[in-house]
């Protein structure tokens, strides 16, 4: 009896957990069938909002074709005239720093270079004309004092040695001849003719 009872317990535990595992089986075909359903749905209204967009995606861009007229606008002119300014001042600019601004600059340093020079050549120029005066004082002076010299020298004249005035001098003439350069006869340019 105890086996007989213990077996029949047995069963009924078998029973119930075969019970328990049917009820578990169909809680999970239920709950799959229910996030099954639900992803459907959600995916349909995905689809549904993306199909919303797009028909509102073309009502504007119909709108929009109603509203734009052939032609330019007063604004749409305006701004394209702002671009070609400003495309127009880049480009100026552009030309400026890679053809004028350069050239300029190699200009203004040739002319540096040639002013820089011109002030030694100058100032060289200048040295010589110090020399030069220096020198010519030099020589004035040396003139001066050979004068002094030759008058220290000199005898003075006596009025009682010396022809009378305005008698001609005693012995005969002698002509004297031109230190300067000899011309040829008849050059109108030499400075000894007639003499």
């Amino acid at each position: 009896r105890d086996e007989a009872e213990r077996a029949a317990a047995e069963a009924r535990e078998t029973a119930r957990r075969a019970e328990q595992d049917e009820l578990a089986k169909r809680e999970a075909l239920q709950r799959a069938a229910l996030e099954q359903t639900r992803l459907e749905v959600e995916v349909r209204a995905r689809a549904d909002e993306r199909e919303r967009e797009r028909r509102h995606e073309i009502e504007l861009a119909r709108a929009r074709a109603a509203t734009h007229r052939p032609g330019f606008g007063l604004g749409a002119l305006a701004g394209a005239a702002l671009v070609g300014a400003t495309a127009a001042g880049f480009a100026a600019f552009a030309v400026y720093m890679t053809a004028v601004a350069p050239a300029s600059s190699r200009r203004v340093a040739d002319l540096e270079r040639a002013t820089e020079a011109e002030q030694r050549r100058a100032l060289g120029a200048n040295g010589e004309a110090d020399r030069e005066r220096g020198r010519a004082a030099d020589l004035e002076r040396r003139l001066g004092e050979v004068r002094a010299e030759l008058d220290a020298k000199k005898p003075c004249p006596t009025t009682a040695g010396a022809p009378p005035k305005g008698s001609a001098p005693h012995g005969p003439s002698r002509r004297v001849e031109p230190s300067g350069p000899v011309c040829q006869p008849g050059d109108p340019l030499c400075p000894t003719i007639g003499r």
